[in-house]
């Protein structure tokens, strides 16, 4: 499946937020669990609500700290 780039992008900061020895198999189980997610909507691409709920709660809460601190 494609992935939108606000879904990758998301995907992409919540990879780098964890040890570096772990984030080969969190990717797996993150896009592996987004593109489940997308085939039972019968989506053609992945979007950002497809994540895992605390994917997008993350991006989110840093969405908020981001704006508060600007």
């Amino acid at each position: 499946l494609n992935w939108d780039r606000e879904a990758e992008t998301l995907l992409e900061q919540q990879l780098e937020r964890e040890p570096v020895l772990i984030r080969i198999s969190v990717a797996k189980r993150l896009r592996d669990a987004a593109e489940r997610r997308a085939r039972e909507a019968g989506a053609d691409t992945v979007g950002v609500e497809h994540l895992d709920a605390s994917v997008r709660a993350r991006s989110d809460s840093s969405a908020v700290t981001e704006s508060e601190t600007a």
